[in-house]
């Protein structure tokens, strides 16, 4: 739970510094400025932290099972 609490906080943060790019391109008519914001928050929008819940699981079972073998 406090993983993804960290994960959802560092999200709410990532979104509020974003939308404050987009807030100062659209003030000052930077369109560059502003496609390159909108794509970020995007992004973080498309992205779930459960995804790398899932992989933490996987590792941990990985590392439960003594019979894994790792290959480097």
């Amino acid at each position: 739970m406090a993983y993804l609490d960290r994960s959802f906080d560092e999200r709410a943060e990532n979104f509020r510094a974003l939308f404050s790019v987009v807030d100062s391109a659209i003030a000052s008519g930077n369109n560059e400025q502003l496609a390159l914001a909108l794509n970020s928050i995007t992004e973080i929008a498309k992205s779930s932290p459960f995804k790398d819940l899932a992989n933490l699981t996987s590792v941990r079972a990985a590392l439960n099972d003594p019979n894994h073998e790792w290959t480097f």
